[in-house]
């Protein structure tokens, strides 16, 4: 199974692009990026681009619904001729809070919209002509991946995409959701938070599921995974604004089941797991508590160094 990195967060984003080209000296497969509040998917990309020439390069992802089908395309064309065929489209229907508030869209996100929004693309990428609009560019072959949460996406996914991706999901889970693809051989992407012999940094992947479980789609998706309880508090402490009882609300069980934690030895156990469940490629994102810059980048790429002795690379 490819190992990958997910873009590293809470640094300058040029020391970012640095651990990237550094993770392909090391063997590292793949970087994908994202996009919430900070800084967008594609730019990191493009200058990680510049200074690679092996690395496979995915957005996990970008939302659907911020920008149209067009610009997309425009975005991947560029992507595609800077990485000479390196970059993977991965698009997500993201949140009504994003995509309505944040982004003043009136778009209804959804099923629908991400089918419709692969098929403009795709024409596009093609050469073809769609609502008057043809890629100046020519055509530019081009991997579309799908993030999905619900198993309805999940078919999706196994029906028009070239893959899968999934984040907060238990090796369990991600065998229920495989499962549903309707053809096989579809790459399936995950991102999952590494605490690599660090125990006080398991509280920060604490905080970024609970920043998670807060809201509704998570929720549900925490509960079909069996965590009803916790599903239960993070609702209720979200209700009530108290921040610190939904942190404390992520049990250690949900944690240990969605991140890779402990030495090198049990975090080669825990990435078999995902191999065994499904995943094709694993993207490992090493968490710390470490926030200077400098000495972050250094415990960053320590533990990049480490873990990819993992795969024998």
């Amino acid at each position: 199974m490819p190992l990958g990195i997910a873009l590293p967060d809470g640094l300058p984003l040029r020391d970012a692009v640095e651990i990237c080209v550094e993770a392909e000296r090391l063997g590292y497969s793949d970087v994908w990026s994202y996009e919430v509040a900070g800084h967008d998917a594609f730019t990191p990309l493009a200058a990680i681009a510049a200074r690679t020439e092996r690395l496979r390069l995915g957005t996990a992802v970008v939302p659907a619904s911020t920008r149209p089908p067009a610009l997309l395309a425009m975005t991947s064309a560029a992507l595609q001729n800077l990485s000479g065929g390196r970059f993977c489209l991965g698009l997500g229907t993201s949140t009504t809070t994003i995509v309505n508030r944040w982004m003043g869209l009136p778009t209804r996100i959804g099923l629908d919209h991400m089918r419709r929004t692969i098929q403009a693309i795709r024409a596009i990428a093609a050469g073809d002509k769609v609502n008057g609009f043809r890629l100046e560019a020519g055509a530019s072959p081009l991997p579309i991946y799908v993030g999905a949460l619900g198993l309805r996406m999940v078919e999706l996914a196994g029906e028009i995409a070239d893959g899968l991706i999934l984040t907060t999901v238990t090796p369990a889970h991600v065998r229920v959701m495989v499962d549903r693809f309707s053809r096989s051989g579809l790459d399936v992407v995950l991102t999952v938070p590494v605490v690599l012999d660090e125990p006080d940094a398991r509280e920060v992947v604490r905080e970024s599921l609970a920043a998670y479980g807060v809201i509704d789609v998570y929720n549900r998706h925490l509960v079909r995974q069996g965590f009803e309880e916790e599903a239960r508090q993070l609702r209720e402490a979200w209700a009530r604004r108290a921040w610190k009882d939904a942190v404390q609300a992520v049990s250690d069980w949900m944690l240990e089941s969605m991140a890779i934690i402990g030495d090198l030895g049990e975090c080669r156990k825990q990435i078999a797991r995902y191999q065994e469940a499904g995943v094709t490629t694993l993207l490992l994102a090493p968490v710390t508590r470490v926030t200077e810059a400098k000495a972050r980048k250094a415990r960053i790429l320590d533990d990049l160094a480490r873990l990819v002795s993992i795969s024998g690379r």
